[in-house]
Protein backbone atom coordinates (compact mmCIF):
# COMPACT_ATOMS: atom_id res chain seq x y z
CA UNK A 1 0.00 0.00 0.00
CA UNK A 2 1.64 2.87 -1.14
CA UNK A 3 0.41 6.67 0.88
CA UNK A 4 0.38 9.45 -0.82
CA UNK A 5 0.48 13.53 0.70
CA UNK A 6 -1.11 15.88 -1.82
CA UNK A 7 -0.05 19.41 -0.91
CA UNK A 8 -1.91 22.47 -3.40
CA UNK A 9 -5.17 24.29 -3.97
CA UNK A 10 -5.94 24.56 -7.65
CA UNK A 11 -7.52 21.94 -10.61
CA UNK A 12 -4.23 20.91 -10.84
CA UNK A 13 -4.34 18.62 -7.61
CA UNK A 14 -7.41 17.39 -8.89
CA UNK A 15 -5.62 15.92 -12.40
CA UNK A 16 -2.63 14.59 -9.99
CA UNK A 17 -4.93 12.90 -8.03
CA UNK A 18 -7.20 11.33 -10.80
CA UNK A 19 -4.31 10.12 -12.56
CA UNK A 20 -2.72 8.53 -9.41
CA UNK A 21 -5.78 6.62 -9.04
CA UNK A 22 -5.60 5.47 -12.56
CA UNK A 23 -2.91 3.52 -11.43
CA UNK A 24 -3.59 -0.55 -10.39
CA UNK A 25 -1.24 -0.17 -7.22
CA UNK A 26 -3.03 0.06 -3.80
CA UNK A 27 -2.85 3.06 -2.72
CA UNK A 28 -4.27 5.81 -0.16
CA UNK A 29 -4.39 9.94 -1.00
CA UNK A 30 -4.05 12.39 1.63
CA UNK A 31 -4.98 15.19 0.50
CA UNK A 32 -4.02 19.16 2.65
CA UNK A 33 -6.66 21.77 0.29
CA UNK A 34 -7.53 25.17 0.95
CA UNK A 35 -11.79 24.44 0.96
CA UNK A 36 -14.12 21.61 0.81
CA UNK A 37 -13.13 20.81 -2.97
CA UNK A 38 -15.83 17.96 -4.08
CA UNK A 39 -14.25 15.94 -6.11
CA UNK A 40 -11.05 15.91 -4.14
CA UNK A 41 -13.19 14.53 -1.08
CA UNK A 42 -14.28 11.87 -3.44
CA UNK A 43 -10.89 11.14 -5.20
CA UNK A 44 -8.73 11.23 -1.17
CA UNK A 45 -9.02 8.72 1.30
CA UNK A 46 -8.48 12.06 4.00
CA UNK A 47 -9.29 15.44 2.72
CA UNK A 48 -7.75 17.97 5.47
CA UNK A 49 -8.96 21.55 4.87
CA UNK A 50 -5.57 23.83 5.29
CA UNK A 51 -3.60 26.18 3.28
CA UNK A 52 -0.49 24.72 0.90
CA UNK A 53 1.39 28.12 2.60
CA UNK A 54 1.25 27.17 5.96
CA UNK A 55 4.19 25.07 6.64
CA UNK A 56 3.31 23.80 10.42
CA UNK A 57 0.15 23.05 9.36
CA UNK A 58 1.61 20.56 6.63
CA UNK A 59 3.79 19.06 8.41
CA UNK A 60 1.16 17.79 11.15
CA UNK A 61 -0.73 16.45 8.79
CA UNK A 62 2.24 14.49 7.33
CA UNK A 63 3.15 13.29 10.81
CA UNK A 64 -0.12 12.48 11.59
CA UNK A 65 -0.94 10.08 8.26
CA UNK A 66 2.92 9.27 7.48
CA UNK A 67 3.39 8.83 3.39
CA UNK A 68 5.79 7.25 1.67
CA UNK A 69 6.29 10.41 -0.31
CA UNK A 70 4.86 13.75 -1.02
CA UNK A 71 3.71 15.87 -4.43
CA UNK A 72 3.97 19.36 -4.00
CA UNK A 73 1.62 21.68 -6.31
CA UNK A 74 1.93 25.84 -5.62
CA UNK A 75 5.22 27.34 -6.07
CA UNK A 76 4.51 29.55 -2.69
CA UNK A 77 5.08 26.47 -0.06
CA UNK A 78 8.28 25.07 -2.32
CA UNK A 79 9.01 28.91 -2.15
CA UNK A 80 8.97 28.93 1.87
CA UNK A 81 11.12 25.23 2.03
CA UNK A 82 8.05 22.87 2.50
CA UNK A 83 10.26 20.52 0.92
CA UNK A 84 12.95 20.57 3.22
CA UNK A 85 10.46 20.43 6.49
CA UNK A 86 9.05 17.44 4.73
CA UNK A 87 12.61 16.43 4.64
CA UNK A 88 13.06 16.50 8.30
CA UNK A 89 10.39 14.16 8.99
CA UNK A 90 12.13 11.58 6.01
CA UNK A 91 9.22 12.41 3.63
CA UNK A 92 10.19 12.53 0.16
CA UNK A 93 8.68 14.86 -2.74
CA UNK A 94 8.20 15.01 -5.36
CA UNK A 95 9.11 19.34 -5.98
CA UNK A 96 12.66 20.53 -5.11
CA UNK A 97 14.19 21.89 -2.05
CA UNK A 98 14.35 25.76 -1.39
CA UNK A 99 17.15 26.36 -2.85
CA UNK A 100 16.16 24.75 -6.16
CA UNK A 101 12.98 26.44 -5.92
CA UNK A 102 14.39 29.41 -6.46
CA UNK A 103 14.75 28.94 -10.26
CA UNK A 104 11.45 29.90 -10.35
CA UNK A 105 10.46 31.62 -6.94
CA UNK A 106 13.39 34.27 -7.47
CA UNK A 107 13.79 35.89 -10.92
CA UNK A 108 16.94 37.78 -10.04
CA UNK A 109 18.21 33.93 -9.15
CA UNK A 110 17.10 32.72 -12.23
CA UNK A 111 18.62 35.28 -14.64
CA UNK A 112 22.02 35.15 -12.80
CA UNK A 113 21.89 30.99 -13.84
CA UNK A 114 20.87 31.65 -17.06
CA UNK A 115 23.64 33.76 -17.71
CA UNK A 116 26.30 32.30 -15.95
CA UNK A 117 25.81 29.08 -18.43
CA UNK A 118 24.73 30.71 -21.33
CA UNK A 119 21.09 28.69 -21.62
CA UNK A 120 18.34 30.61 -22.91
CA UNK A 121 14.65 29.16 -21.55
CA UNK A 122 11.52 30.79 -22.62
CA UNK A 123 10.09 29.21 -19.30
CA UNK A 124 11.35 27.96 -15.78
CA UNK A 125 8.92 25.68 -13.88
CA UNK A 126 10.54 23.77 -10.82
CA UNK A 127 7.35 21.68 -10.32
CA UNK A 128 4.28 20.33 -12.23
CA UNK A 129 3.09 23.37 -14.39
CA UNK A 130 -0.73 24.71 -13.62
CA UNK A 131 -2.33 23.96 -16.27
CA UNK A 132 0.44 22.40 -18.13
CA UNK A 133 -0.34 19.43 -16.26
CA UNK A 134 -3.63 19.55 -17.54
CA UNK A 135 -2.14 18.76 -20.89
CA UNK A 136 0.05 15.98 -20.28
CA UNK A 137 -1.41 13.75 -17.49
CA UNK A 138 -4.80 13.01 -18.96
CA UNK A 139 -2.83 11.37 -22.07
CA UNK A 140 0.00 9.12 -19.72
CA UNK A 141 -0.20 5.30 -20.40
CA UNK A 142 2.09 4.38 -17.55
CA UNK A 143 1.60 4.20 -13.92
CA UNK A 144 1.78 7.66 -12.45
CA UNK A 145 2.69 5.87 -9.06
CA UNK A 146 5.50 3.87 -10.82
CA UNK A 147 6.90 7.41 -12.42
CA UNK A 148 6.42 9.21 -9.08
CA UNK A 149 8.77 6.35 -7.33
CA UNK A 150 11.34 6.23 -10.20
CA UNK A 151 11.50 10.11 -9.75
CA UNK A 152 12.23 9.89 -6.25
CA UNK A 153 14.81 7.03 -6.56
CA UNK A 154 16.41 8.89 -9.61
CA UNK A 155 16.02 6.08 -12.17
CA UNK A 156 13.33 7.67 -14.36
CA UNK A 157 15.23 6.83 -17.61
CA UNK A 158 14.74 3.57 -16.94
CA UNK A 159 11.04 3.49 -17.02
CA UNK A 160 9.50 3.42 -20.18
CA UNK A 161 6.82 6.48 -20.11
CA UNK A 162 4.36 6.31 -23.10
CA UNK A 163 1.58 9.11 -23.48
CA UNK A 164 -1.24 8.57 -25.93
CA UNK A 165 -0.84 10.62 -29.34
CA UNK A 166 -3.74 13.14 -29.30
CA UNK A 167 -4.23 17.21 -28.79
CA UNK A 168 -5.15 18.20 -25.82
CA UNK A 169 -6.44 22.13 -24.91
CA UNK A 170 -7.37 23.32 -21.10
CA UNK A 171 -9.36 26.41 -20.35
CA UNK A 172 -9.45 28.09 -17.46
CA UNK A 173 -12.98 29.37 -16.08
CA UNK A 174 -11.63 32.07 -13.10
CA UNK A 175 -14.06 34.67 -11.03
CA UNK A 176 -14.67 37.91 -12.39
CA UNK A 177 -12.14 40.06 -11.57
CA UNK A 178 -9.45 37.67 -11.35
CA UNK A 179 -6.27 37.81 -10.57
CA UNK A 180 -6.42 41.33 -9.21
CA UNK A 181 -9.79 41.43 -7.37
CA UNK A 182 -11.95 38.33 -7.96
CA UNK A 183 -15.25 37.75 -6.76
CA UNK A 184 -15.70 35.41 -4.15
CA UNK A 185 -18.41 33.27 -2.58
CA UNK A 186 -20.89 33.67 -5.57
CA UNK A 187 -22.32 30.05 -6.74
CA UNK A 188 -21.58 28.77 -9.74
CA UNK A 189 -23.58 26.06 -11.12
CA UNK A 190 -23.23 23.72 -14.37
CA UNK A 191 -25.85 23.71 -17.59
CA UNK A 192 -26.62 19.98 -18.78
CA UNK A 193 -22.58 19.35 -18.47
CA UNK A 194 -21.85 15.57 -19.71
CA UNK A 195 -19.93 13.58 -17.52
CA UNK A 196 -16.15 13.41 -17.49
CA UNK A 197 -15.06 10.76 -20.07
CA UNK A 198 -11.83 10.26 -22.16
CA UNK A 199 -12.32 13.35 -24.45
CA UNK A 200 -13.63 15.92 -21.93
CA UNK A 201 -12.46 16.67 -18.66
CA UNK A 202 -13.56 19.21 -15.66
CA UNK A 203 -10.45 19.32 -13.00
CA UNK A 204 -12.43 21.08 -10.10
CA UNK A 205 -10.00 24.20 -8.72
CA UNK A 206 -11.31 27.74 -6.49
CA UNK A 207 -14.67 25.68 -5.31
CA UNK A 208 -16.35 24.94 -2.13
CA UNK A 209 -19.08 22.58 -1.48
CA UNK A 210 -21.72 24.02 0.81
CA UNK A 211 -25.03 23.16 1.58
CA UNK A 212 -26.77 24.93 -1.34
CA UNK A 213 -23.91 24.22 -4.04
CA UNK A 214 -20.71 25.59 -4.93
CA UNK A 215 -19.01 28.93 -4.66
CA UNK A 216 -16.27 30.63 -5.90
CA UNK A 217 -12.88 30.90 -3.43
CA UNK A 218 -10.68 33.49 -5.56
CA UNK A 219 -8.74 31.10 -7.14
CA UNK A 220 -9.08 29.49 -10.66
CA UNK A 221 -12.07 27.70 -10.56
CA UNK A 222 -12.36 25.18 -13.19
CA UNK A 223 -9.73 23.89 -15.79
CA UNK A 224 -11.66 22.59 -19.23
CA UNK A 225 -10.09 20.25 -21.00
CA UNK A 226 -11.09 18.76 -24.03
CA UNK A 227 -8.63 15.46 -25.88
CA UNK A 228 -9.25 14.78 -29.58
CA UNK A 229 -7.38 13.36 -32.54
CA UNK A 230 -6.81 17.50 -33.72
CA UNK A 231 -6.11 20.63 -31.91
CA UNK A 232 -8.76 21.98 -32.84
CA UNK A 233 -11.11 19.42 -32.14
CA UNK A 234 -9.74 19.42 -28.83
CA UNK A 235 -10.22 23.33 -28.50
CA UNK A 236 -13.91 22.70 -29.54
CA UNK A 237 -14.22 20.27 -26.45
CA UNK A 238 -12.59 22.28 -24.24
CA UNK A 239 -14.75 25.36 -25.25
CA UNK A 240 -18.30 23.34 -24.64
CA UNK A 241 -17.49 22.27 -21.38
CA UNK A 242 -16.09 25.79 -20.52
CA UNK A 243 -19.59 27.27 -21.85
CA UNK A 244 -21.53 24.95 -20.14
CA UNK A 245 -20.13 26.80 -16.68
CA UNK A 246 -22.74 29.41 -15.48
CA UNK A 247 -21.74 32.16 -12.80
CA UNK A 248 -20.18 35.48 -12.32
CA UNK A 249 -17.10 33.89 -14.37
CA UNK A 250 -14.84 34.39 -17.44
CA UNK A 251 -12.69 32.44 -19.61
CA UNK A 252 -10.14 33.47 -22.83
CA UNK A 253 -12.05 31.73 -25.44
CA UNK A 254 -9.08 32.13 -27.48
CA UNK A 255 -7.00 29.27 -25.65
CA UNK A 256 -6.06 26.45 -28.14
CA UNK A 257 -7.31 28.23 -31.60
CA UNK A 258 -5.16 27.84 -34.73
CA UNK A 259 -4.80 32.13 -34.96
CA UNK A 260 -3.70 32.33 -31.03
CA UNK A 261 -1.37 28.82 -31.73
CA UNK A 262 0.06 31.06 -34.95
CA UNK A 263 0.89 33.99 -32.87
CA UNK A 264 2.56 32.12 -30.26
CA UNK A 265 4.90 30.32 -32.72
CA UNK A 266 5.67 33.44 -34.57
CA UNK A 267 6.62 34.66 -31.12
CA UNK A 268 8.61 31.91 -30.50
CA UNK A 269 10.87 32.22 -33.31
CA UNK A 270 11.59 35.86 -32.73
CA UNK A 271 12.67 35.01 -29.61
CA UNK A 272 14.79 32.44 -30.89
CA UNK A 273 16.01 34.40 -33.88
CA UNK A 274 17.13 37.23 -31.32
CA UNK A 275 18.83 35.30 -28.84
Amino acid sequence: MTKILLIGKSARLHCIAETLNRSPQPKKLYTLFPGNNPVMRDLSDILEIGHPEDIRHAMEFAQRVQPDFAIIGPEEPLAQGIVDALLTLDIPCIGPSYKLARIESSKAFCRKLLEKYRIFLLECNARFGDPEIMNALPLLDTDFIAVCDALLRGTLHLLPITFRREAVVCKYVVPKGYPLNPLKNMPITFRDMPAPDEHRKLYYGGVDARPDGLYLTGSRTLACVGIDKTLAGAERIAEDVAQRVSGIVYHRRDIGTENLVNKRITHLRTLLLNA
